[in-house]
C-alpha cells in the first residue's frame, strides 16, 4: 500500500495495512485508539536529538509503550484492559510504535503532519 498523503484517517489504514494478522485479535478501533495515543505522546524532541537505534531512541520508544499502556489503562480500565494486554497489545503497541518511527523518519515532511495533527487535537 501506498504511503499516506497527510490525511490522519489515511495515516490510520496505512499503519492498519502494515500490521500482521494478530490485530485482528486487537481489532480496528483499538488499533486506532493505540495509534493516536502513539501520535500524541509522539517524542518529537527525544527522536530528533539522536539517531536510529542510539540509546536514547530505544530509551523513548520503551517510555513511549509504558505511556500508550498508561492511558490504555485508563481509558478501558485495569480489569479489560489487563485481559486484552495479555492476548495482544504487548507484541502489537511495540509493531506499531516502530510503524509510526519508520514512517516519521523516512521524510522530514511525515515529522511535520505529525505535529499537525498533534497540535490540532491540542488547539481543537
Amino acid at each position: 500500500m501506498a504511503e499516506p498523503t497527510g490525511n490522519y484517517e489515511e495515516f490510520q489504514t496505512f499503519i492498519w495495512s502494515q500490521l500482521p494478522v494478530r490485530k485482528h485479535k486487537v481489532g480496528r478501533e483499538r488499533v486506532n485508539d493505540i495509534l493516536a495515543v502513539v501520535v500524541q505522546e509522539w517524542p518529537d524532541d527525544q527522536l530528533s536529538a539522536c539517531k536510529s537505534g542510539e540509546s536514547p531512541e530505544v530509551h523513548s520508544l520503551d517510555e513511549l509503550v509504558k505511556t500508550v499502556k498508561r492511558h490504555l489503562a485508563l481509558s478501558y480500565g485495569e480489569e479489560k484492559f489487563g485481559s486484552l494486554w495479555m492476548l495482544a497489545l504487548s507484541i502489537i503497541i511495540p509493531q506499531i510504535i516502530q510503524l509510526v518511527l519508520a514512517w516519521w523518519r523516512r521524510k522530514k515532511g511525515h515529522q511535520g503532519r505529525l505535529r499537525v495533527w498533534r497540535r490540532k487535537w491540542v488547539n481543537g
